[in-house]
């Protein structure tokens, strides 16, 4: 069929083949984490976000309702939920970058 120097030369061809492939996978793969970094970083604000919405649901808007205010247990609101808002917003100061 084919001689053996033709198949010795179709055999290092397959090789360095191989080796290529490898490489350019193994660049892809490093390249895809690079792209992936600052969709992991938006992904992260967007939750802390999202939990600082929730915070200020339960705690500024009921500030701010007709049944609120000065007598009303205003003053119990904000202290019961500054501690909490508090620790939230200094969770979210110290990841940011």
């Amino acid at each position: 069929m084919y001689p053996s120097e033709e198949l010795s030369r179709l055999s290092r061809r397959k090789a360095l083949l191989r080796r290529r492939i490898t490489r350019h996978r193994t660049e892809c793969a490093a390249r895809a984490g690079e792209v992936a970094r600052p969709f992991a970083w938006i992904g992260e604000k967007v939750s802390s976000l999202s939990a600082a919405a929730a915070w200020f649901r339960r705690t500024v808007l009921p500030l701010f309702s007709p049944q609120a205010g000065p007598g009303k247990g205003w003053g119990a609101a904000v202290g019961h939920w500054l501690p909490a808002g508090l620790r939230l917003v200094l969770a979210f100061v110290r990841r940011s970058p």
